[in-house]
């Protein structure tokens, strides 16, 4: 499946990239070749973990660190780090996604992926075989952590909710993205469902007040919190995120309610998920064959967040969304399966 995965990853970026080339200079193979030299660098990384940690105590050791890895990833990118010396951070399309290091850029949201699944599996694993030390010393004086629940909330409840918060503020989508990967982690690891179903209707319960909070603090000259939660919530007017808005409202009425110095085609611009549903349209079952796409013109980033939708219109639904799909659901079937049946919970 792993490999499955990289030849369409050679696919895509070769021939996904033709408008990023031709905005910003190089050619296609320099592109695919850096990219492909990651991949391998990658592979090779792991390889040498797995021979260097055959007994997987150091990593679990070492996995207890990854909500506070998480948490201050997402600091780095929630608190006004612009200006600070080494390590800040820097926005894209409006949202602050990467963390800069010197001259190294590092896509925050997956450092906070990893972080955090990691961090979970460390905690189930000490739920499950009486590692809980914090909540034992806790317990003396609350009961309520001497309950499961209690621990459940302290080790992965409470965790999880500031991470998909934080990352909410950060952008919409990786915020949703985070949050379904930890719902995921928990659900494959066999966790409580009735804790799951608590921490769902907690977490509606959130952007039920949040929503209202917005919709109260609504006035011509918003506040910080207005300011904040518009991030989420934000309409045409707002100066936060507005991809929750582009995506639930028809394009004619978002061009209708556009603001003055807004032209149309800036609107229609700005609807990146559009071009993607032109592609797969174009697409069909069978596709136009590799190399004649038309969209990746009209999106220079079409390799990244909108490869699916580039897929299908070179490859089609038969060809290259259905077998990518199956491929995710079978990686996803075999880890559930895999995290199941392992003795060791981590």
């Amino acid at each position: 499946n792993v490999i499955l995965l990289v030849m369409y990853s050679i696919l895509a970026i070769f021939s996904a990239t033709s408008g990023k080339v031709y905005q910003r200079g190089g050619s296609r193979i320099a592109m695919l070749i850096g990219q492909e030299a990651i991949v391998i660098s990658v592979f090779v990384v792991i390889f040498f973990i797995c021979k260097a940690f055959k007994n997987i105590k150091p990593i679990r050791k070492l996995s207890k660190a990854g909500f506070a890895i998480s948490l201050v990833t997402l600091l780095i990118l929630v608190l006004p780090t612009d200006n600070v010396p080494l390590i800040h951070r820097a926005s894209i399309n409006g949202e602050y996604r990467f963390i800069k290091i010197y001259k190294l850029n590092i896509l925050a949201s997956e450092v906070v992926k990893v972080s955090i699944v990691a961090y979970i599996a460390w905690a189930m694993h000490a739920l499950k075989n009486g590692g809980t030390r914090l909540a034992d010393r806790l317990a003396k004086s609350h009961p309520f952590f001497a309950r499961e629940f209690g621990r459940n909330l302290l080790y992965i409840g409470i965790p999880m909710g500031v991470v998909a918060l934080l990352s909410m503020t950060t952008g919409v989508t990786n915020g949703l993205f985070v949050t379904a990967i930890m719902f995921g982690s928990i659900l494959a690891g066999g966790f409580s469902k009735k804790d799951i179903a608590i921490y769902i209707a907690i977490a509606t319960a959130f952007l039920l007040l949040g929503w209202a909070v917005y919709k109260a603090t609504d006035s011509p000259k918003p506040g910080k919190v207005h300011e904040t939660l518009s991030r989420l919530y934000g309409r045409a007017d707002s100066t936060g995120s507005k991809r929750v808005y582009r995506w639930l409202t028809p394009l004619e009425k978002q061009i209708q309610e556009r603001s003055e110095t807004e032209s149309v085609s800036a609107v229609i611009s700005a609807n990146e998920h559009l071009k993607g549903f032109v592609a797969i349209h174009e697409g069909g079952l069978v596709g136009k064959g590799p190399g004649n796409s038309t969209q990746k013109y009209e999106f220079y980033n079409m390799f990244s967040d909108y490869v699916f939708s580039f897929l299908c219109e070179e490859y089609g639904i038969i060809f290259g969304g259905l077998p990518l799909l199956l491929i995710f659901i079978s990686i996803l079937a075999r880890g559930a399966i895999i995290a199941r049946n392992c003795e060791n919970m981590f």
